[in-house]
């Protein structure tokens, strides 16, 4: 049993550097932080969280448009060189995102609501034919 847990343990601290190397060199750590450090502009946001909110909490949102329509959720974000958010990365298009395609929509085109329990939705201001009609993000 013992030279079990010793083979373990050693296989364990063979794997790890390489796997901490994998992830560095794919920049995981540098998206990570990055994400974190976004500031996201509160301007068009409402509710008691609002103000509070996280770029983790935003990205998987749903998204509602013009009509109170969900249609999708927040895919990614897009971060300027101040950090600042300035698109929100939604799919559009596609059967259970098989050809779906990714498009931008500027933080001026959506309202960010947080409700008492923190859920977060974002809701345009097009309708999901427009979001539709934007071209492909090429980020």
């Amino acid at each position: 049993m013992r030279r079990i847990l010793a083979t373990t343990a050693f296989a364990a601290l063979i794997a790890a550097p390489g796997l901490a190397q994998y992830d560095a060199d794919a920049g995981v750590e540098g998206e990570a932080e990055a994400e974190s450090a976004a500031e996201i502009d509160t301007e068009g946001m409402s509710g008691e969280a609002a103000a509070g909110i996280t770029a983790e909490e935003l990205i998987d949102a749903e998204v509602y448009d013009a009509t109170g329509t969900n249609f999708t959720n927040v895919s990614d974000l897009v971060v300027n060189d101040d950090n600042m958010v300035t698109h929100v990365l939604v799919d559009v298009g596609g059967v259970l995102g098989v050809g779906a395609r990714t498009v931008a929509v500027a933080m001026s085109e959506v309202e960010i609501d947080a409700d008492a329990d923190g859920e977060v939705s974002v809701h345009a201001s097009m309708t999901q034919e427009q979001i539709a009609e934007m071209p492909e993000y090429q980020g």
